[in-house]
């Protein structure tokens, strides 16, 4: 009995924060690699990187949508193409269907301001504070997503 009632008031067990990386995968990858294991080793985010498909694919497989109903936060690494890929498109229309917070981390040469927006859900993308990446800085560019990240699941 008085492990019961300790149980009740102890408070809940956090578990890690899990995002949500989306990206292209031509330009992408070697960014997504990166960001996935500075996430988890320095700042005990974990993450979600979906490496089989292809850019071209037109149907997202229901383990992707399970992926990010289940996230705590969408990050998509926009590099200077990536809004071009079906791919990412429609990750990032699953996301907004499924009202995740999104953070959209701005990678060497991508101008949110000299883009044309494909459609709806991008521009909701980009109305998320972002993270700006620059080539010699992707730690405080990791620390600084990892920031963000914790205070959207506070």
């Amino acid at each position: 009995v008085a492990a019961l009632a300790e149980a009740r008031t102890a408070p809940a067990a956090r578990r890690d924060p899990v995002v949500f990386l989306s990206y292209r995968r031509e330009g992408g990858a070697g960014w997504a690699d990166s960001f996935h294991g500075k996430l988890q080793d320095r700042h005990g985010i974990r993450s979600f990187v979906y490496t089989r498909r292809q850019d071209r694919a037109m149907r997202i497989p229901e383990k992707l949508r399970e992926a990010i109903r289940d996230c705590d936060v969408f990050v998509c690494l926009l590099t200077p193409h990536a809004l071009e890929s079906s791919w990412v498109k429609t990750e990032i229309d699953v996301a907004k269907e499924l009202g995740k917070p999104m953070i959209p981390v701005f990678i060497d040469g991508f101008d949110p301001g000299g883009q044309e927006l494909p459609n709806e859900e991008a521009r909701t993308l980009l109305d998320f504070d972002g993270v700006e990446h620059h080539d010699a800085f992707t730690d405080e560019a990791v620390a600084r997503l990892a920031d963000l990240v914790m205070r959207t699941v506070r």
